[in-house]
């Protein structure tokens, strides 16, 4: 770091624009190299674009929308550990999530539209070990999607569940049944206890094998988990989701 001269003019820019444009494009600015534009960018702790975000502005943790982002996360993020990097990331068919987290961190992280098999998903992706560990404290852990070992570690809210709800939930179109699919029991008996209502069954298939399902039908449990959900400050929601919620209700016997 000693050996590295830049200017304090040099890293006004480099604050302002690390993450926002493509690294060659600020090395060709300032005239240095890639390694150089790196170094400096994690000691005024900018690293990925994400640790000085989240560190300084505390967006993820004080948000009007961080429980909504920590209970999607829980449902659909993976975290991979390498070496001292922790990996985060989410893939979706709905761009509307990618795009809605995306702006959440005022375009500092970015997703990628890819196409395998002929089907369209969006990726996100970044590293952040310190929301990473902010993460796990809340129940965020390695290989959840494999080994189903997940449970909440603090007390469930409102905004949370609608988070983990856009993720792992679901809204059928043809009854009046909404709930959750998960491989972890615990975590749906949490929600079931937070909610005061719901059966879980367990399930099994080729496919997934042995996973479990918090169900229900009931119309007044139907309404109140409607409300829950969306009748909050927080409105960040997958629009997709709400409508199908919203048409079947709109069909409730009067």
């Amino acid at each position: 770091m000693a050996n590295i001269k830049i200017t304090n003019k040099e890293l006004e820019i480099i604050k302002d624009n690390y993450g926002k444009i493509k690294n060659k494009e600020l090395c060709r600015m300032l005239k240095i190299t890639d390694t150089t534009l790196r170094k400096w960018a994690n000691k005024v702790n900018l690293f990925g674009g994400t640790k000085n975000f989240f560190l300084k502005e505390d967006l993820l943790f004080n948000k009007l929308d961080s429980e909504y982002w920590i209970g999607f996360l829980l449902a659909d993020g993976n975290l991979f550990k390498e070496g001292t990097n922790y990996k985060i990331s989410f893939v979706t068919k709905d761009e509307e999530i990618a795009y809605n987290f995306c702006v959440f961190t005022n375009n500092i992280i970015k997703y990628k539209k890819k196409i395998n098999n002929g089907v369209t998903h969006y990726v996100c992706r970044f590293c952040s070990r310190v929301i990473a560990e902010k993460l796990k404290e809340f129940g965020f852990v390695e290989r959840k999607n494999i080994d189903g070992k997940f449970e909440f570690f603090k007390p469930l809210t409102n905004n949370m569940l609608r988070g983990y709800f856009d993720g792992d939930g679901t809204v059928s179109n043809f009854k009046n049944t909404v709930g959750f699919t998960s491989k972890s029991k615990k975590s749906l008996e949490q929600i079931q206890e937070f909610l005061g209502y719901g059966k879980i069954t367990e399930k099994s298939n080729g496919r997934k094998k042995e996973y479990y399902e918090l169900r229900f039908h009931n119309i007044t449990n139907y309404l109140d988990f409607y409300n829950r959900l969306y009748r909050q400050d927080s409105k960040v929601c997958l629009k997709r989701k709400k409508d199908r919620f919203e048409n079947r209700i709109n069909k409730l016997p009067k």
